[in-house]
Parts: structure tokens; C-alpha cells; sequence
């Protein structure tokens, strides 16, 4: 099986087409999943030939520094090849391509499947956890001494004490000590919501305001429709790793693929190994390392209510739901 890359380069103006094909061949490595390449340039022109008859030969024209086109990538669907980076020339030809981004004002990449774009956003990130605070370690070290020792009910401590919101019974019934909820989803998703809106601002900017291209004007009134901008995808898919029955979303090409990969790696092995307190810990510390990712900032219920009040200020029809 094969995908169709779509790539197009403009150059910077101190960047020349040499430039370049000289960083593409050195990438070119004759071990590895590049065993088989062969390049070759002449003028302003490169070519890869893949060497294993199931790729075509990739074509790098410039034309006054500009340069794109498109070509057909082995691309299996599922296995070794698929998921190793290290092993799939689908990834190593996107990686490749992304190598060269320092030199180009502009570089887009698409794809038949929609995935390309966002695979190669994802090799601009890494993600890892961080170490606790000492003001967050006397925070876990008091909640856990209160009680909240299952992993879950501690993190919904965490929400309920920064947005200062007292969650319905049910969610405490479904929590519990429970490894495994009912019926998570109108439950948690909720919780997120209502604590990425209260405790957040998003880029320096009011969740209201990030939310706002997503509201259309119908029959005479605002209504909202769109999803939430990717940083909130990021972050529930982090924290809706915690909980243990809860996949909020597979963002697989994407910011959240490092979460994804960081979760079942190097996550979830000493998660499983850990007693109660170091699940709290480590629960604690992916929430957070999530959160910083996403680059939120933690500001306080007086900012927030001066923004919104500046934010119906200018749109008074709209409200958030």
C-alpha cells in the first residue's frame, strides 16, 4: 500500500537549493531504513530512489527557490513498519523533509490520508514529565494524608480546589475507589471542560476568546459549533489517560502523539509498577507536564471573571455553555 505525499518549499533568501541537497544526503544514511536510497542531484534538482520497488523516486525541483510535487510512499497500515519511526520510509521521507524546515520561509506537507501535515507539526515537539514543586509535593503530600488515595478522586481534588466548584455526588460515586468508571464520558469530559475554562488562559489569551470563531449567528441568535482548539484535545487526551477506562481521543499525527507515545513507553510501565501514593505522584506530575505543554497558565477566578466581563463586553450575545 502506498500514501501520496504533497510537499511544496519556498526557500529563505540567504538559502540556496545546494544548501539544501547537501543536509537531504547527509541524511541519506547507508544503514537503517535509508539502506537502499540512492540520491542523486544535478542543477537545481535531487532525486531519491527508494530501491524497493513499492516507492516512486522522489523529485526535488527548485525554481527561483521555490520547489513541490508530489510522490507515491510505501506506507503499510498497521505493524513494525508503520509505527517505527526508525523503520517506516513513510516517516523517515516526512522526517527528512522537516530536516530542511530552518532553511524554507514557507514548507507545507499533505497527504490522502490527512495525517501527513500533522505527523510532521509533531516532530517540532517533545513531551516528558517534570518534577513536582515543592509547593505541589506538600499539595499531594496533604490531599493523599486527607484521604484521596486512589489516584482518580485525588485528581478531582485537584479540579475542585482550583476552580473552587464542589462536583456533583455522582461523580464521587463513580470514582469512588473504583480503577475503572462508569460511564466516564458526560461525566469526566465535563470536569475538564469546566477546569480548563475556570483555571486557564490559553496563549495569554481568555478560553472565550479562542472559542469565539466557533460561534455562527442562527435564526437571530449566537450558537456554538466546532471543536476546541487542539491544546484542549492535548490536554484531556493527557489526563484522559489517568483514567483508567476513559480514551478521550486517539490523536495519533499530531502535539498528541508525544503524549501518546511518552503514555504507553515510559508512562504507563512504572504507573503500573507503583504503589497508591506514587500513582498520585506520577498522576500529578503527567497532569501537570500536560498542562505546561500545552503551554496553559494557571491564573486566578478574578482574572478570569474580568476577562469574560471584557469578552460580553464585545459579543454580549454569546455565552459559553
Amino acid at each position: 500500500m502506498s500514501d501520496t505525499i504533497f510537499y511544496s518549499l519556498n526557500l529563505k533568501r540567504n538559502k540556496t537549493p545546494e544548501q539544501v541537497f547537501e543536509k537531504i544526503k547527509k541524511a541519506v544514511k547507508p544503514k537503517g531504513t535509508t539502506a537502499k536510497w540512492s540520491v542523486s542531484t544535478e542543477d537545481q534538482s535531487l532525486w531519491i530512489d527508494f530501491g524497493d520497488g513499492a516507492s516512486e523516486t522522489f523529485c526535488l525541483v527548485f525554481n527561483n527557490k521555490e520547489a513541490g510535487g508530489a510522490c507515491k510512499v510505501a506506507f503499510p497500515m498497521g505493524g513494525e513498519l508503520f509505527e517505527n519511526a526508525k523503520k517506516s520510509e513513510w516517516k523517515t521521507l516526512i522526517a527528512i523533509l522537516h530536516s530542511v524546515k530552518s532553511m524554507c520561509s514557507e514548507i507545507s506537507l499533505e497527504d490522502d490520508y490527512d495525517i501527513a501535515a500533522e505527523y510532521f507539526i509533531s516532530l517540532d515537539y517533545t513531551f516528558g514529565i517534570r518534577e513536582l514543586s515543592p509547593e505541589e509535593t506538600a499539595r499531594l503530600d496533604r490531599l493523599f494524608k486527607q484521604g484521596y488515595t486512589n489516584y482518580e478522586a485525588f485528581l478531582l481534588q485537584i479540579f475542585c480546589e482550583d476552580t473552587h466548584r464542589e462536583y456533583p455526588k455522582h461523580l464521587d460515586d463513580a470514582i469512588g475507589s473504583c480503577t475503572i468508571l462508569k460511564d466516564p464520558f458526560p461525566q469526566i469530559s465535563a470536569v475538564w471542560e469546566t477546569y480548563l475554562y475556570e483555571t486557564s488562559t490559553l496563549k495569554k489569551k481568555c478560553l472565550r476568546e479562542v472559542y469565539k470563531d466557533n460561534w455562527n449567528l442562527t435564526h437571530g441568535e449566537y450558537q456554538f459549533s466546532g471543536d476546541p482548539p487542539t491544546e484542549i484535545y492535548t490536554f484531556c487526551l493527557g489526563v484522559g489517560r489517568l483514567f483508567s477506562a476513559y480514551n478521550f481521543i486517539d490523536n495519533t499525527w499530531g502535539r498528541g502523539a508525544n503524549v501518546t507515545m511518552y503514555y504507553n513507553d515510559k508512562f504507563m510501565p512504572l504507573f503500573n509498577q507503583a504503589d497508591d501514593y506514587e500513582k498520585c505522584k506520577l498522576a500529578y506530575q503527567f497532569m501537570l507536564s500536560v498542562y505546561d505543554y500545552c503551554k496553559f497558565k494557571l491564573v486566578g477566578k478574578d482574572i478570569i471573571s474580568e476577562m469574560n466581563a471584557a469578552f460580553d463586553r464585545e459579543h454580549p450575545s454569546i455565552h459559553m455553555p
